[in-house]
């Protein structure tokens, strides 16, 4: 019987993880899920690179940064099966938040 496997993570700087991958089950050859978050006010050389695409009316200064993702990957044993990844990823830049989702099936 396969068992989940966990890598757990943390950065200094703000936020952490988990990872957690089944392998060699009855139905999927591997499958695997990862979370994450991280959080921290961007370093003042990010904050130039992206101070020219700021509005007018932002304030000068470090902006917070916040991004949180989950993603997975579903591998089956059958051969004819296809190969499922899932991403969802939502950044936060001060005012500005985006969320992309991407879904892809290998056949």
């Amino acid at each position: 019987m396969a068992n989940f496997k966990d890598d757990v993570w943390s950065r200094p700087s703000g936020g952490g993880g988990i990872s957690r991958v089944l392998q060699d089950g009855a139905i999927w050859e591997k499958a695997g899920v990862n979370v994450s978050v991280v959080y921290e006010i961007m370093p003042p050389e990010a904050y130039r690179a992206a101070k020219a695409a700021a509005s007018p009316d932002q304030k000068p200064g470090p902006i917070p940064f916040f991004a949180a993702g989950i993603s997975s990957v579903l591998h089956p044993k059958n051969p004819f099966a296809p190969t499922l990844q899932i991403m969802i990823f939502h950044p936060y830049f001060g005012a500005v938040s985006h969320t992309i989702i991407a879904i892809v099936v290998c056949q």
